[in-house]
């Protein structure tokens, strides 16, 4: 789906991919791997599917911490940290492949 509208252009860009992981996690780090190789600096992905409200959530409180000068490391730990109340499954599937900067 989401390779499928990468590859033909459909996505514009604007919209982050999410990678879920399943079975060993050799998917996913061959997956991100490519991704680099094509030119993304880093990836983020899930270990597992996550619901798309705790999604949205994490990703604006990133997004929004990167706008604040935060390195991508950092934007995700904190966007982590303010969804810390929850169950974790909600945040801790969440993990960053590549540069951190």
């Amino acid at each position: 789906t989401f390779l499928r509208r990468f590859h033909d252009g459909t996505n514009d860009g604007t919209r982050p991919a999410r990678l879920s992981a399943q079975g060993n996690g050799e998917e996913i780090s061959g997956l991100a791997y490519v991704l680099e190789r094509a030119g993304a600096r880093a990836v983020m992905a899930t270990l597992w599917s996550v619901e798309d409200q705790s999604t949205k959530d994490l990703m604006i409180n990133f997004y929004q911490n990167l706008s604040q000068g935060q390195n991508k490391a950092q934007a995700l730990q904190q966007a982590k940290i303010a969804q810390i109340n929850r169950h974790p499954y909600f945040w801790s599937a969440f993990l960053l492949i590549g540069d951190p900067r």
